[in-house]
């Protein structure tokens, strides 16, 4: 089972959130259950199926209300890293999942002012 668990995390969609106050980061494999088949990770931007994604937005979304300086997000494989820097806002991050533009390369800030 563990080795099981193992490959699961090695061949899969991460979600990486992190606390810009704090500097302490979740790491999570659930999003990897909303990609459709046709999503592709050499792809400008990854395909979910919309009515799957609720709970991520709602997580992302209290992760940033309960963060003092906000937070960065990114969805990447595993073995990626980051090729672009994205500062927005967490209102425009919600809509791209909407819209289907979180990038399969872009990783997040979204600050709050003060």
């Amino acid at each position: 089972m563990a080795g099981e668990l193992y490959v699961s995390q090695k061949m899969s969609l991460q979600t990486i959130i992190k606390d810009l106050a704090t500097s302490e980061e979740i790491i999570d494999y659930s999003l990897h259950d909303a990609l459709t088949d046709q999503a592709d990770w050499n792809a400008d931007y990854w395909d979910f199926h919309q009515n799957q994604l609720k709970s991520v937005k709602e997580r992302i979304k209290n992760d940033y209300l309960n963060s003092s300086k906000g937070i960065v997000f990114a969805a990447l494989w595993v073995s990626d890293l980051p090729l672009n820097d994205v500062e927005t806002t967490i209102e425009d991050l919600l809509e791209r999942f909407d819209h289907g533009r979180i990038g399969t390369r872009d990783r997040y800030s979204i600050k709050k002012s003060g």
